[in-house]
């Protein structure tokens, strides 16, 4: 308990109050209360005077000693940290631990102190080297019956011929399968289908004092043959030990790097989660808003951008359908919830074939898989974080939290990433733009024709060398479409400036 009696500080007024121990704690009041003078100017400015008043008169001399509150007795205050009131941050990565500084010495406390375990198995990783592994057979008791195996297999399907003549050409004798010894030349069929276990006999002895020389070459040859691992199984009675030469788990190869500080840092792509990036939330694009008119049909706009409207998207839209044998005239609504899937989420490795118009008129085919609306929408988010797609595609991606750093995924559903080899599928951001290996910059061809036809005619002035040197340079062959990023980019950049570079 906080005992604080006849407190002065600036406007309070002699007061006594007892404060709990480990308890939140919220003072409020009108402004001019005294709520600072309480918090800060007293029971902060008294703990840390105390604190820093118990170092060594070297350590005080880099250190400022706060003015002693006006104060009759303060009993039970322990050293106190504050955080200023104007300090605040809106940055997701600033905590109370990290403005505080109290995070770095948590970070080094268990680089330092801490015991690595395995999240499954609960077994500690630790590294152990030949000595060790011989010295710890060498505790159990005399003549005891021992068996050194090397893990080669664990749970894999297959007949395993192979494995079993080189391991024969290598001269071992016997092999334990599934738990079973069997002598290398009478070796039983395994099933193809079933999943298997096969480690090698390295060494069968009992536990002598004399032995120790012999015990540590077959530890080598069985950490050799099987990547760092070793069984010492105890005949009689048949308990195993597993051994590791790596920061790893015997059972499952779970495997940490050495402990370091920077593991333990959100803030620090080592330690940090890699579904959230250290965030504690996830942006994913929520269905429900994708498709914002559910009772219209897909020709008729049931989603932004993909209608009659946009020529390239309707033209995919109309392959998907005959592929799926869906009308896109139906509401999006009464579709089955198999192609409300394809359309949103993609056809996988479903290869379709897609009908496009080229330059001139010429209608072309090829045929690629379809990515759906939303994951090209979640790769470009992740790309340009700060970009157009960040900012306008916010409205359909709420964040969440963040599941635990072991889960499969953060995301509401993994999205299938657009193939490079299909030149055909432009980026929902810019359906037709296709930038030039030489070209600084890139945008959409629709809204660089605009652009030029809105300067044309206007008497505008020449551009700069510097300015026109960023313009970019479009393959006659990318399709001649209209699309919403760039309809709006076109409109809000002025006309007498070349098109800006994204990002």
């Amino acid at each position: 308990m906080i005992r604080v009696r006849g407190a002065r500080t600036h406007n309070l007024k002699n007061i006594n109050l007892d404060l709990p121990h480990h308890r939140l704690i919220v003072i409020t009041g009108l402004s001019g209360s005294g709520k600072s003078s309480l918090a800060f100017d007293t029971l902060y400015a008294e703990g840390q005077r105390r604190y820093v008043e118990s170092l060594s008169a070297y350590a005080r001399q880099f250190l400022q000693l706060m003015e002693k509150p006006d104060v009759d007795l303060i009993e039970g205050l322990s050293p106190a940290i504050s955080i200023e009131q104007k300090a605040t941050s809106h940055n997701p990565r600033s905590t109370v631990g990290t403005v505080t500084e109290i995070h770095d010495y948590l970070r080094l406390l268990f680089a330092r102190a801490g015991t690595p375990r395995c999240p499954e198995h609960g077994i500690e990783l630790a590294a152990q080297t030949v000595s060790q592994m011989v010295d710890q057979v060498l505790e159990l008791p005399a003549d005891t019956r021992l068996m050194i195996l090397a893990p080669l297999i664990v749970g894999r399907k297959g007949e395993q011929v192979a494995l079993f003549d080189e391991l024969r050409a290598q001269g071992f004798v016997r092999l334990r399968i599934d738990g079973e010894v069997h002598d290398i030349d009478a070796l039983p069929s395994l099933e193809r289908n079933r999943k298997h276990t096969v480690e090698a006999v390295v060494d069968r002895l009992r536990v002598r004092q004399e032995v120790k020389q012999r015990l540590a070459e077959s530890f080598e040859t069985a950490l050799r043959h099987s990547g760092g691992k070793a069984i010492a199984v105890e005949m009689d009675t048949g308990k195993e030990t597993l051994f590791s030469a790596k920061f790893a788990c015997p059972v499952c190869d779970y495997a940490l790097p050495e402990l370091e500080p920077r593991i333990f840092s959100f803030n620090n792509p080592m330690g940090a989660c890699p579904q959230c990036d250290g965030l504690g939330q996830v942006t994913f694009f929520d269905p429900k808003r994708v498709v914002a008119f559910s009772h219209l049909s897909l020709a008729s706009g049931a989603i932004k951008g993909w209608d009659r409207r946009n020529a390239f998207f309707y033209r995919m839209l109309e392959s998907l359908a005959m592929h799926y044998g869906f009308d896109i005239e139906t509401p999006f609504e009464h579709l089955p919830t198999q192609v409300q899937e394809v359309v949103l989420f993609g056809s996988g490795g479903v290869v379709i074939p897609f009908h496009y118009l080229a330059e001139g008129g010429r209608r072309i085919t090829r045929k690629h898989a379809f990515d759906g609306v939303i994951p090209p929408w979640s790769d470009a988010t992740r790309r340009a974080n700060r970009s157009w797609c960040a900012r306008n595609w916010r409205s359909t991606s709420p964040p969440a939290p963040a599941p635990p750093a072991r889960a499969a995924v953060c995301v509401l559903r993994p999205a299938t990433s657009p193939s490079a080899a299909r030149p055909s599928t432009p980026s929902p951001a810019c359906p037709s733009a296709s930038p030039s290996a030489s070209s600084p910059a890139s945008t959409c061809p629709a809204s660089a024709a605009r652009w030029r036809k809105r300067s044309s005619r206007r008497s505008s002035p020449a551009l700069p060398s510097s300015t026109t040197s960023a313009s970019t340079t479009f393959p006659s062959t990318a399709p001649r479409t209209r699309c919403p990023a760039a309809r709006r980019s076109a409109s809000a950049s002025p006309p007498r400036s070349a098109p800006a570079s994204p990002g």
